[in-house]
């Protein structure tokens, strides 16, 4: 090892998360949904405009310095 960063990734990390992810949440996405998003830190995976009427939205991370950096109203509850 020549301690020489590399900029390749793994093949892994070239597919597309989002879409995959987002079409596996959208049928429990409803109206009155809890949320529970885990490690979210400053970037909630919804923003509140993504999110259905009544949903209870609650931000859980290791550091509460990170959800305390996310933009006003992302979430209900940290």
């Amino acid at each position: 090892m020549t301690g020489k960063a590399t900029s390749a990734l793994p093949d892994r990390y070239q597919e597309g998360w989002r879409d995959p992810f987002e079409a596996r949440i959208a049928p429990a996405l409803q109206p009155g949904a809890v949320v529970l998003d885990v490690g979210s830190g400053r970037r909630p995976a919804f923003q509140p405009d993504q999110r259905p009427p009544g949903c209870h939205y609650v931000g859980l991370d290791i550091s509460e310095a990170e959800l305390k950096r996310a933009p006003a109203g992302s979430y209900d509850e940290i």
